[in-house]
């Protein structure tokens, strides 16, 4: 390597060891990962050989999984996808420049975690329970039922409306629950775009290590409690990328 090769940069990490990883680098030409050092501070990158990434599955993956095999050893401020300098110098400036900042979220990430938890609805369930505790709605299905179909449009409407309104307040009900219970164990929150008609929740949780086996009961706790009528996806040990900000 050259001091004026362009360099990917995966995450910064302390100073502690040297990170080395064979083979494992972006673009498909097997680089090595490897770190260059700034006072206290290490970058870990590979020799980039274009300047511009495609987010494809191939390379999304392989950044992440950069990211992931770092963070089994340090805590790491993970960069953005296709994060390119060029060269060692253009690199060196950055962290210089951003020094401060980089050393402080470093050390505020150092004891803490990202989880990533998203609640889908069991519509058929819910639907089913709607139907099963409204009064109002059960009443105008038994009406619905003994007319000629032709002449209940309007009615059929009204209870599909009906139960709309109800399935969103239920909804409302399950994320209100999760998040009652799991705030308190976190050091931050952020709620993400939800995909689709039955996700409720797609939340990103930052979480102490010490908070982590508690935050993790709950999780369970409540997916025992709430399985007939949600699905939870928990995923643990995430790139901390919705609490630290810093771009180049």
């Amino acid at each position: 390597m050259t001091s004026k090769d362009s360099l990917y940069i995966y995450a910064l990490i302390p100073n502690s060891s040297p990170y080395s990883l064979s083979g494992g680098g972006i673009g498909g030409k097997e680089d090595d990962i490897f770190t260059i050092d700034y006072r206290d501070i290490q970058a870990v990158v590979s020799l980039s050989r274009i300047d511009e990434y495609e987010a494809n599955r191939t390379n999304t993956l392989t950044h992440q999984r950069a990211i992931e095999d770092v963070m089994r050893q340090y805590p790491v401020l993970p960069m953005q996808f296709a994060t390119v300098v060029d060269g060692q110098d253009a690199l060196t400036d950055f962290l210089e420049k951003h020094y401060d900042e980089i050393v402080k979220q470093l050390d505020w990430i150092s004891d803490k975690v990202e989880l990533g938890l998203k609640v889908l609805v069991r519509q058929d369930e819910i639907f089913a329970q709607i139907v099963q505790q409204s009064e109002k709605i059960r009443a105008m299905k038994e009406k619905i039922e003994k007319m000629p179909f032709e002449k209940s449009y309007y009615e059929r409407i009204e209870i599909g409306r009906l139960v709309a309104e109800e399935l969103e307040k239920e909804k409302n009900r399950y994320k209100d629950r999760f998040l009652e219970l799991l705030t308190p164990l976190s050091v931050d929150v952020k709620e993400n775009k939800c995909f689709g008609d039955k996700m409720i929740l797609n939340g990103s949780f930052l979480v102490r290590k010490s908070e982590e086996e508690a935050f993790d009961q709950a999780v369970n706790n409540l997916d025992d409690e709430l399985s007939d009528h949600l699905i939870t996806k928990y995923v643990g040990y995430l790139p901390p990328y919705n609490f630290v900000h810093l771009h180049l």
